[in-house]
């Protein structure tokens, strides 16, 4: 990049010149051209370089050190470059943002087995980890089966040495105590350390049986690396490394090799720390505002999280205002939320009020329970403003994701290792960074998180050939979380598994983000035991049963994943379970979409979901989903079905089209389902609109129904619901249907431009019709034959509409007016069909003797 530097331009590379990284937020130099992250300046201002230059001591660059130490921050957006892959000459023409590039590498065809999208980072390098204070070399004599004891080397070592280990086999296990780095030499396959001789084409290393090759037993301030080595047990289920998560302990770059062995990392007993890294903030309601001079108020609400502002829109003049809007803030270095409530209809927004909340630790562990509400008071100059509600719900994630929260820490670091027929084990509060693994053939699951403990799970390969991009095979769940463990599991491609894919469970709350999941034997992702995690941005398909199951009172939040090509349901939510699932897309599956079952309560909002061949939401057992903003499209049976006594909840402002099959529906309700159904678009069906069947109930109100094949509307078999105030128009047939001892009240609808009759009543229906527009109709405006009963009130409007003529294959129909059950009421709906049109210009006709229906059909064309 290029910038000036007392008045001239100077080029320069845009990379921190302390660690070497592209920096985040960049501070520069003001008499050189290098440049800094903010937190390595900050750390490196501790203990500055001091130098004499011009005759006096001054501090200087701490990279050139030829400048004097002045910084100031330089305003530029990294993030943003366009870069091309480092594989782009290899054949790779991936071009991209440059904060997009290590999603890419992570899957790159082009990477090498042994490359990882941070192999070269500092924070893992054994070089910056690690001080070498002497070196003490390990390799085999002339004499090819007698070696050199590692146990003797590394007492003979001094603490803080590096013990090069050249090919060869050797014997004996390890319990290390001290700060120490054993490197092989050469490839990884060249030195193995194994539990019991066995037979190789290389060398070997045997251990005990009763201990693991390699123990770590260093006390917390000392560092232990392993690099470039092969650890093989053929012992099932004994561990190949064990060590304490307090360690700063780096393995990278090693192949281990099991029975069902694993790298064993244990915590303490009072579990992981852990840190707020996000916070999403809804600013809910306030109360107890006051008016300004002018009388007026519309209060907005301003939060301020570091460094970030945001506002709500001003609400116009209440004293009560509800927002229920929501911010998300990265929380870093934060300590607090800032409240400031502002007066917009006042000449630079005036003060009405303020308050904060602190993001202490006290929060943090009430934030690991679940989302909180907070009612914060406000003041003006110290008098009591008003009060403000906010929901908080927090993303934490163990200290060791230091890149995203700027807190550094010692932990235990696995990175770009391979492991075959062995897993990781992390338990009682352990926390680890584990990065550009490949994990295959794991018993009982590729990565094991239990006990309160929170690891980063990022960018792994897991594979059972070390040859692909894939992370499968692991017999059990690849990665298993439990028991109130936070991990961050990111970037990870996961297939093939013989059981489930991520399982999570314990009141565990991991963020699951930028996955790949696909082909597991069971569900891809399953989330049980009031856990609630956060699963965002992943790729999730082609499982063999669900794609997302959250099931006994679990939670969470699904969202901004891509689903599909799942042979069962694609997200199933039962057993009392209470997720958000919001903007993911959902297609293409061959079971449903969507699945709530068993007195789950899901809100499922802003997702889109077509392609499936049977309901692509199906809603039953007593379950009441929130159904919201939804588009639902293009599938094969009924866009949304629900059934059951007990289901249904709220169906609102969802886009709902496209449903083929003229015996299905675009929303259907049975069995006595009880829902609301409110401000749908509901269009061009091949079959109905809504059906409302076997005794179901609910709510009809404020819908658009429009181009659908059969009725917009279907009331059937003693069902009765309220149908109110909906816009039903330009159906191919009815448009509305009420028929088989249907009910309900139909009131306050605008109905015109059907093919059929607008309202129909038939076969013992017995709905209230009241102050309906109905109008242009293709036949009938209110057609009530077959039996039909009904009430149909002088408030209704009809006119322009139009009718067949009769014909001897309708006689019947009409005769139907005169059935002996009609007397009663006959009179009743001449008198009603002539107050419909009262008021017109024309003269109404007079209907014939009885009210004929004949007489009552050429009255509706007068208005």
């Amino acid at each position: 990049y290029q910038r000036r530097v007392h008045g001239q331009k100077k080029l320069a590379l845009a990379i921190c010149g302390i660690c070497g990284k592209v920096p985040r937020h960049p501070i520069g130099q003001t008499d050189c051209a290098d440049m800094f992250c903010q937190r390595c300046i900050a750390d490196c201002s501790r203990n500055p370089d001091r130098k004499v230059l011009n005759g006096e001591e001054v501090t200087v660059c701490p990279a050139c050190g030829d400048a004097p130490h002045h910084v100031q921050p330089l305003g530029l957006d990294f993030e943003n470059l366009t870069v091309f892959c480092k594989n782009r000459n290899r054949g790779c023409n991936w071009m991209g943002l440059w904060k997009d590039l290590r999603g890419h590498l992570v899957s790159c065809e082009y990477m090498m087995l042994d490359e990882s999208p941070r192999n070269n980072s500092p924070e893992i390098s054994p070089e910056r980890l690690f001080h070498v204070l002497t070196l003490l070399t390990v390799s085999h004599e002339d004499n090819p089966n007698h070696f050199k004891s590692l146990d003797q080397a590394l007492m003979d070592a001094e603490d803080g040495a590096k013990i090069d280990i050249m090919p060869g086999q050797y014997f004996g296990s390890l319990v290390i105590n001290k700060s120490v780095w054993l490197c092989g030499q050469g490839p990884p396959d060249g030195i193995h350390l194994v539990l019991t001789p066995t037979q190789l084409d290389g060398w070997s290393m045997q251990r005990k049986a009763t201990q693991p090759i390699v123990s770590i037993a260093a006390p917390a301030d000392k560092t232990v690396v392993l690099s470039n080595l092969t650890l093989m047990s053929s012992v099932p289920t004994s561990p190949l490394v064990k060590v304490f998560s307090m360690n700063d302990f780096l393995i990278h770059n090693c192949h281990l090799i099991g029975q069902g062995s694993s790298l064993h990392v244990e915590g303490g007993s009072g579990g992981a720390d852990v840190v707020l890294n996000k916070l999403e903030v809804t600013a809910v309601s306030g109360e107890g505002f006051r008016r300004d001079e002018m009388g007026r108020c519309d209060p907005s609400l301003a939060l301020t999280v570091g460094g970030t502002l945001v506002h709500t829109k001003p609400q116009a003049n209440p004293l009560s205002p509800v927002w229920d809007e929501e911010f998300t803030f990265r929380v870093e270095d934060a300590t607090e939320i800032q409240l400031e409530l502002v007066d917009k209809d006042v000449i630079g927004s005036g003060n009405m009020g303020e308050g904060s909340i602190l993001l202490d630790s006290e929060l943090v562990l009430e934030l690991r329970k679940g989302p909180l509400e907070r009612t914060v008071p406000l003041f003006s100059n110290g008098v009591p403003a008003g009060t403000v509600k906010l929901r908080l719900r927090g993303q934490l994630i163990a200290p060791e994701a230091k890149e995203q929260i700027g807190r550094p820490a010692a932990c235990v670091k696995i990175v770009n290792n391979v492991f075959m027929n062995a897993s990781i084990h992390l338990t009682e509060g352990a926390s680890a960074l584990i990065e550009s693994n490949h994990i295959s053939g794991g018993i009982p699951a590729g990565v094991r998180v239990e006990s309160r403990s929170a690891p980063v799970i990022r960018s792994n390969k897991f594979n059972d050939n070390v040859v692909g991009n894939v992370f499968h095979h692991n017999k059990g769940s690849q990665i298993e979380v439990s028991v109130e463990s936070h991990p961050l599991i990111q970037s990870n491609i996961l297939h093939d598994g013989g059981i489930s894919g991520v399982m999570v469970m314990g009141q565990s709350r991991p963020v699951i983000e930028a996955n790949e999941i696909y082909r597991h034997a069971a569900t891809q992702i399953e989330v049980v035991d009031e856990a609630e995690p956060t699963i965002k941005g992943n790729r999730i398909y082609e499982g063999e049963v669900a794609g997302i199951y959250i099931y006994q009172k679990a939670g969470g939040l699904v969202t901004e994943n891509e689903l599909f090509k799942n042979k069962m349901s694609q997200i199933e939510v039962a057993d009392w379970a209470r997720p958000i699932i919001t903007h993911n897309t959902i297609h293409t599956g061959l079971g449903h979409g969507f699945y709530i079952h068993d007195k789950g309560g899901a809100v499922f909002e802003n997702n889109e979901v077509y392609g499936h061949p049977y309901a692509q939401v199906k809603v039953e057992s007593g379950s009441t989903p929130t159904i919201r903003k939804c588009k639902i499209h293009d599938g094969k049976e009924d866009g949304i079905y629900v059934s059951g006594v007990g289901s249904g909840g709220l169906i609102e402002e969802n886009d709902i089209y496209g449903h083929d099959g003229r015996d299905f529906a675009q929303i259907v309700l049975e069995n006595g389902a009880n829902a609301t159904i409110r401000k749908n678009h509901v269009h061009n069906g091949g079959g109905k609109g809504i059906l409302m069947t076997m005794g179901s109930r609910g709510t009809i109100e404020g819908n658009s129904l429009a181009f659908n094949r059969g009725a917009q509307i279907e009331v059937q078999t003693d069902s009765n619901p309220n149908v109110i105030d909906n816009h039903v128009h330009h159906g191919h047939s009815k448009g509305v249907w009420v028929h088989h001892h249907g009910k309900g009240l139909i009131s306050g609808n605008t109905l015109h431009h059907n093919s059929g009759d607008q309202i129909a009543i038939q076969s013992e229906a017995d709905p209230y019709v009241e102050n309906n527009r109905i109008s242009s109709g293709g036949r009938a405006g209110i057609a009530v034959d077959r039996l039909g009963k009904g009430q149909v009130t002088e408030t209704n409007v009809l006119w322009k509409n139009a009718f067949d003529t009769p014909h001897a294959s309708r006689e019947k129909r009409y005769a139907n007016w005169k059935h002996p059950e009609k007397e009663a009421v006959l009179g009743q709906r001449e008198k009603l069909w002539n107050s419909n049109f009262a008021g017109s210009a024309k003269k109404v006709p007079e209907a014939s003797t009885r009210g004929s229906r004949t007489a009552l059909r050429s009255a509706s064309n007068y208005r």
